[in-house]
């Protein structure tokens, strides 16, 4: 999968939907030269938390969604579960969101933050590099979206 920003996809001359990659805030999708074929939109987005209370493993699953909302990334499975003490290779919802990625499915991940997937941020880094190289990508909400700009209300001078 050969990924484009909204620049370069505008010099995509091999189909139709130039004018629609352009007009997205979110990664798109670009021909490929190697075959496979051209595909466009949202992005297929995983979210995944690991958290030890349901209810606030809710609240940081919500911000994921959310996140990949306002980027106009499409999710299609949510994966919480309960065992961020456990090894990450050893958390079942973790496996499944891997085997999501390899059978095609999915393309992105949302994790609350750094801490979620790994112990530090050079780890994190590197997970993440790791995932570029297998055409995904692994990607951290903090605590949320940015929140919308709050309009500026001028007054007149009396």
């Amino acid at each position: 999968m050969v990924y484009l920003t909204a620049g370069e996809a505008a010099d995509c001359r091999k189909c139709s939907h130039a004018e629609e990659l352009m007009t997205m805030d979110a990664l798109s999708y670009g021909c490929n030269t190697d075959g496979r074929p051209c595909r466009h939109g949202p992005p297929p987005t995983l979210v995944y938390v690991s958290h030890i209370r349901p209810e606030e493993a809710e609240r940081l699953a919500n911000n994921c969604r959310n996140y990949a909302k306002v980027r106009a990334w499409s999710v299609i499975e949510t994966v919480i579960e309960e065992t961020p003490d456990r090894a990450l290779n050893a958390r079942e919802g973790w496996k499944k969101v891997v085997a999501t990625l390899k059978a095609g499915s999915g393309e992105i991940i949302v994790v609350p933050g750094p801490a979620s997937v790994d112990t530090d941020v050079p780890g994190f880094e590197a997970l993440k590099s790791e995932f570029r190289s297998h055409d995904a990508v692994l990607v951290a909400a903090f605590d949320g979206p940015e929140p919308p700009p709050v309009p500026v209300r001028r007054t007149r001078a009396r």
